[in-house]
């Protein structure tokens, strides 16, 4: 996930994930970036793995649901949305100030905002 202004490495996690030699089901969401989001697309995809490029989306609350895994920076609501649904994050390029609050809270603290 890059956050709606679809910001950060994207394409260079992307293409470290598309190396994976075990299948794998990608949904890379880019926000508002259509550039990012052409260039994307353009990346071809091995036939072991499945890959589904998104633009800006509404529908953020059910692809956690189904992910096994979240890389993303850790913008507020990105960050409050994993907790929320229980999804395990990856960060990465935190900024400084709230993004490096997000990304240094313990895993118990998760787990307590997790009800678990």
């Amino acid at each position: 996930m890059a956050g709606g202004f679809g910001v950060g490495p994207i394409v260079q996690l992307y293409q470290a994930l598309l190396t994976l030699p075990q299948p794998i089901e990608v949904v890379v969401v880019a926000g508002r970036n259509d550039k990012v989001r052409k260039e994307l697309q353009e990346i071809a995809c091995p036939p072991r793995h499945r890959a589904h490029i998104l633009g800006f989306t509404t529908h953020v609350d059910e692809l956690m649901a189904v992910a096994d895994l979240v890389v993303s920076k850790p913008g507020g609501l990105t960050t409050s949305e994993a907790l929320a649904r229980g999804a395990p994050m990856v960060i990465v390029n935190p900024t400084p100030g709230q993004e490096s609050r997000n990304s240094g809270l313990p895993a118990g603290e998760r787990r307590r905002h997790q009800g678990q």
